[in-house]
């Protein structure tokens, strides 16, 4: 009969195309089965049956009309994955759409991971839930393998934080002493009472210049401590340090308002002498510097702006690291803005840079206000 014939070469079709489905799904490598609402496997893929098998597992259990919640302990002799089935009969009972997480699958051969993922839908009214096994031990080796490569940063880091410490030393000394024999050459060419500023100048450059070798004391008791300061105190005497030093053709525009913070006294100088002197140099012997000191809510913000160059776009994602420098070879170390950046993190705040080229450079310090001052 033709109607029978025709009927038998669709199903003979169908049965074609279904195979030829499974096959490119098996071609995968992935782990796929389709269960109903009652967790019953509706279809499973070869892929994930060869799975089984070679594990130890139960070849009927990967089978069509197996139960999938057998692969799952119901009680907690692995607690996560006791989670995790809790987590899939709420999504078998409707109430949630979607599940994905990770378990291991070791042997003693080998270690092996899983990202299980779970999608639910309806055909024909019926709740259907697709589920996808995909392997992602590569994924997981190389993480512990970057784990392992970040820990022995670290511990290289720690070996090597003598040296940086003295290097930020130096630098931070360096800046300091540059102020002191700036205001004492000025000293020396000038009248006795006008010099009077700039000796004041020199003497507190000294004085910062002592708090911050006491950092290197071997004791802490011997260490600066933190304290509810004033930071328009800290941007006047920083002020007062490089105006004396600065040519005619740079101008300094003070914005500061009173605003406390619990922080370290020197490294505040530490903070503020960095960006100052970066900005200073930056524009060379013309242009305005600009600080501005506020709060914003619960933070005192320190912004100090400049109007040289600016900062090449390739390096401004990396300004804060150590080392990375815009200034020629031999005039810079690199470790201006790392130091700022440490020492804000340290205090609870942070920093930021905005810039463009040929339009200077923003650097905005945030900290959190002192407690005495937070109402």
């Amino acid at each position: 009969m033709p109607e029978l014939q025709e009927t038998a070469a669709e199903i003979a079709t169908l049965y074609a195309d279904h195979a030829n489905l499974r096959a490119a799904v098996d071609s995968l490598g992935i782990n796929m089965c389709l269960i109903d609402e009652h967790a019953r496997i509706l279809w499973v893929n070869d892929t994930w049956r060869r799975f089984a098998i070679a594990n130890g597992g139960d070849p009927n259990a990967c089978q069509e009309g197996g139960d999938y919640l057998a692969s799952i302990p119901a009680a907690p002799q692995d607690i996560e994955l006791a989670i995790h089935r809790q987590e899939l009969l709420a999504l078998l009972s409707g109430q949630r759409s979607s599940l994905e997480f990770e378990y291991a699958c070791h042997s003693d051969e080998e270690r092996r991971w899983f990202l299980a993922h779970f999608r639910a839908f309806r055909a024909n009214g019926r709740l259907r839930v697709l589920v996808v096994h995909e392997n992602i031990t590569a994924r997981k080796l190389a993480e512990e393998a970057r784990e392992r490569a970040t820990r022995t940063l670290l511990q290289l880091q720690r070996a090597w934080v003598p040296g940086a410490e003295v290097d930020r030393i130096a630098h931070d000394l360096n800046n300091l002493l540059t102020v002191i024999t700036g205001n004492i050459e000025l000293a020396r060419r000038t009248n006795p009472r006008p010099a009077e500023d700039l000796l004041v100048a020199a003497h507190d450059g000294c004085r910062r210049a002592r708090e911050l070798v006491q950092q290197l004391a071997p004791h802490p008791q011997h260490r600066a401590t933190a304290s509810s300061i004033d930071l328009a105190q800290v941007a006047d005497e920083i002020l007062r340090m490089v105006r004396a030093t600065m040519p005619a053709t740079l101008q300094v525009r003070p914005q500061i308002q009173s605003v406390r913070v619990h922080a370290v006294p020197s490294q505040m100088h530490q903070v503020l002498l960095n960006l100052v002197t970066n900005a200073r140099q930056a524009m060379r012997d013309c242009g305005t510097l600009t600080i501005t000191l506020d709060r914003c809510g619960s933070s005192a913000r320190l912004r100090v702006e400049d109007t040289g160059p600016g900062i090449d776009p390739a390096v401004r994602p990396h300004i804060f690291e150590p080392f990375v420098t815009t200034k020629a070879p031999g005039q810079g170390t690199g470790l201006g803005l790392a130091i700022v950046q440490a020492i804000v993190l340290d205090h609870g705040g942070s920093v930021e840079v905005a810039s463009e080229p040929g339009r200077g450079a923003q650097f905005t310090v945030l900290l959190p206000v002192a407690a005495d001052a937070a109402s």
